[in-house]
């Protein structure tokens, strides 16, 4: 059993606008492990500056440390991703595919290219009226589910947009918002919530930090809108405490992201968690490469969710790797390539 680990530089198309800052790059360690007979995997490892735990200079030296036990032990089991939840993510998703000799890691009729999955069309943050139009290009795409990132620009001139783009399509699309922390619970349910419920907003993700757990928890209990649990799913939990966090704040929903939330077996635990409570929930990628997007888009579509899901950022890197992956309409495909 050997373990590589290949770093690769993404480069944005154009610099992007997240909640932590601005990016024009962003680095992406591929790990692949391959068998005595030659059959290999390749899984993505990809923090998030300011979301990751795991985010440095020293994370290459860590997966190196990693890649030297799993040759050792040959059992991830054995092996510490204690808060390295996009290393344990990579390893998985290098042993699904190492382990069946084939990029194909589930048989769903997604991964047979037999059916797409919905997505959302994602409206990243900039000027209002670029935002406009990107959410137009969307429309006019085929998306019907328009997610829209809010919190860092002018609240008034925001509110004025998503009023703008439900005049615009009336009922014919339906629009989630993100706040990533943005706002106190206070400002939250007096000033945003009204307007969200007006313009029949879906679903807003994380309205106020993850450590203000009393916010969190008035804000699902008095919102008109539902409140999904995004940042606050973020790094190594037990089961016990995510059973904590939910019997407790009680969210209508929580967002999957496995680089973030522990892997593929991380993503599993909280759905269970979940399910047993009646939350509900859906996945998204969290600026993979179409390395990480292909494994993410695969896992999604086993865990039995009907509405769009957040898996369309593969577009957005000028050196991405091709997988095979595209969009038609308002659904994501793959056709399977043979990997290399």
């Amino acid at each position: 059993m050997k373990v590589s680990i290949t770093p690769y530089k993404l480069i944005f198309n154009e610099r992007v606008f997240t909640s932590r800052g601005s990016l024009d790059d962003h680095m992406a360690y591929y790990v692949k492990i391959t068998d005595e007979n030659g059959n290999f995997g390749v899984g993505e490892c990809a923090p998030l500056y300011g979301l990751s735990p795991e985010y440095g200079d020293g994370l290459y030296d860590i997966l190196k440390t990693k890649a030297a036990e799993y040759e050792r032990h040959r059992d991830l089991s054995k092996i510490d991703f204690t808060n390295l939840s996009s290393a344990r993510f990579a390893f998985e998703c290098a042993e699904m595919q190492m382990r069946r000799g084939s990029e194909r890691i589930f048989d769903t009729p997604f991964c047979k290219g037999e059916d797409g999955i919905r997505i959302n069309g994602l409206i990243w943050m900039g000027e209002i009226d670029v935002m406009l139009r990107r959410a137009k290009e969307k429309y006019d795409m085929g998306f019907r589910c328009l997610k829209f990132k809010i919190g860092s620009k002018d609240f008034n001139k925001e509110m004025d947009l998503l009023k703008a783009i439900r005049a615009e399509f009336g009922n014919s699309i339906t629009m989630r918002v993100d706040a990533n922390c943005a706002y106190t619970s206070d400002f939250y349910l007096n000033e945003v919530e009204p307007i969200l419920h007006s313009l029949d907003i879906h679903s807003i993700e994380q309205p106020v930090k993850v450590a203000d757990i009393a916010g969190l928890t008035r804000c699902c209990a008095e919102s008109r809108v539902d409140v999904a649990l995004d940042e606050s799913l973020i790094g190594t939990k037990t089961a016990d405490e995510m059973a904590v966090l939910l019997d407790t704040v009680k969210p209508q929903y929580i967002i999957l992201k496995p680089t973030l939330c522990g892997g593929l077996t991380g993503a599993n635990e909280w759905i269970k968690t979940a399910k047993e409570r009646g939350i509900g929930y859906w996945a998204t990628s969290a600026l993979e490469s179409n390395v990480g997007l292909l494994a993410i888009s695969q896992w999604s579509s086993t865990i039995g969710v009907d509405i769009p899901q957040g898996l369309g950022t593969g577009m957005i890197y000028s050196n991405n790797i091709d997988k095979g992956l595209y969009i038609e309409g308002e659904k994501i495909w793959w056709k399977e390539t043979i990997a290399k």
